[in-house]
């Protein structure tokens, strides 16, 4: 992707605004629902991991799952600004991701508990998306941080969340295999509903098939 930009950046940054868009449309794809399972299964996960003693930690998985999804949106934004020869700009927000870590991380650690480090965590990779997106706009043309895609996934993930906690409300949690019973059909639900909305993802999966075979 680097080098992709770097080549694209001599063209006076053509192409680079579709290509990081074409990035971040499907670099949330997996972070999306481990974010909504979390929020439907945190609790009996984490009890079913590490014990009933682990209980409260539900809430910090589900702010580690928020985490993931903003940072499949940055990195794909710091690496692009990287490849546009700005390392500057790349420390200048990794410097504001640590500073807002270690400030914020403090004071809502004493406030809040270990979730507050989880939320400190969430504020400063927002940042750096929010940084990353300013100057990216400002520099290429055609970038679209909110896509069709994007949409495609939230509405899939919203719907896995309501068909899980719906079952999940008669269907209780006693041990591993009832855990994979209902993690199995968030993933289904999931992947079924982006199969059938999502011509983007049919044609990644006709893609990876058709060439799989190929190689037989």
């Amino acid at each position: 992707m680097l080098a992709a930009l770097a080549g694209d950046g001599s063209e006076n940054g053509s192409g680079v605004g579709r290509d990081v868009s074409n990035i971040i449309a499907y670099a949330g794809i997996l972070a999306v629902p481990i974010l909504f399972g979390s929020l439907a299964l945190s609790e009996p996960l984490v009890v079913t991991v590490y014990g009933p003693d682990f209980r409260n930690a539900a809430p910090l998985l589900v702010g580690l799952a928020g985490y993931r999804v903003v940072r499949s949106q940055s990195g794909p934004l710091v690496q692009a600004v990287n490849g546009l020869d700005r390392p500057d700009v790349a420390m200048r927000l990794s410097a504001v991701a640590v500073a807002t870590n270690l400030v914020l991380g403090v004071l809502l650690t004493l406030r809040l508990g270990p979730i507050g480090v989880v939320i400190a965590t969430i504020v400063a990779e927002t940042l750096v998306y929010l940084g990353g997106l300013h100057f990216l706009r400002r520099a290429v043309s055609g970038l679209v941080p909110i896509s069709r895609p994007m949409v495609e996934q939230v509405g899939a993930g919203l719907t896995m969340f309501a068909v899980v906690s719906t079952v999940h409300a008669s269907f209780p949690v006693d041990s591993w295999i009832d855990l994979a019973v209902l993690v199995s059909i968030g993933g289904g639900v999931y992947v079924g509903l982006l199969l059938a909305v999502s011509p983007g993802v049919r044609h990644t999966l006709e893609e990876a098939v058709r060439g799989s075979f190929a190689s037989f």
